[in-house]
């Protein structure tokens, strides 16, 4: 990227996150680098790299990248496996480009998370800019393109994600009313919830970091819908 500058790492270490970069700092060289350009923090696809908006010394989101890492260094099925290997090409061109990449995201959550509030780390500060992410209206504009069956592209995508992320909040003071909004979308469309609800049940279980054949499951499962309802016009045969 273009207009990065490299930071000073260490401003970014205490006590909680020491010992995760020091066995990190084993296997990979880990860099820290500021681009304003960004929204948020995040980590370089498959690279030790790690990169921020701000200098801000903000050591929780330093350390939720570091887990990025940490669940590579534990073996998880890479992203871009998963793309090449695993997902559909009818179900990728029928849904929102970002939306795999949202999906896989919020999955390492599940199982990063334990490590994080294992470091005494608040669950607050476990997402940037962690409000309340979902809405009444959000879950009106998902109604209203459904049942005027408009968007579809959008909707799905939109339903797909927002499921994902409910089902995957870690803020305790939000759990009774992310359980509302997950009833309200299983009676929208239950048999697309039940796609969403094995593939992370199912994972939520699993112990190992091997998650081919959970992103080939929800890739079947979600082709299946689209077929049955319509939404995949032109399928690509191989």
């Amino acid at each position: 990227m273009n207009n990065s500058i490299e930071l000073d790492i260490y401003k970014y270490i205490n006590h909680q996150n020491r010992e995760l970069f020091k066995k990190l700092s084993q296997v990979y060289d880990i860099h820290l680098y500021l681009n304003p350009e960004l929204s948020s923090w995040c980590s370089d696809n498959n690279l030790p790299i790690i990169r921020t908006p701000k200098d801000d010394g903000n050591i929780s989101s330093f350390t939720h990248e570091l887990l990025h890492i940490y669940l590579d260094y534990l073996g998880i099925t890479s992203k871009d496996f998963i793309h090449k290997n695993i997902l559909s090409v009818n179900v990728l061109l029928s849904l929102k480009r970002l939306l795999y990449d949202h999906i896989y995201n919020v999955s390492c959550h599940k199982k990063m998370y334990p490590f994080f509030k294992g470091m005494g780390f608040d669950e607050m500060d476990f997402v940037q800019r962690n409000g309340c992410f979902f809405s009444q209206f959000d879950f009106f504009i998902i109604c209203l393109c459904k049942r005027l069956n408009i968007c579809s592209k959008f909707w799905t995508s939109q339903f797909i994600g927002n499921t994902i992320s409910l089902m995957n909040d870690v803020v305790g003071y939000r759990e009774l009313q992310n359980r509302k909004f997950l009833y309200k979308l299983s009676q929208l469309d239950r048999d697309l919830y039940r796609v969403l609800y094995l593939f992370d049940s199912k994972w939520s279980k699993q112990e190992d970091l091997d998650c081919s054949s959970n992103f080939k499951e929800l890739s079947d499962g979600l082709l299946n819908w689209l077929m049955k309802n319509n939404m995949i016009k032109n399928p690509i045969l191989f």
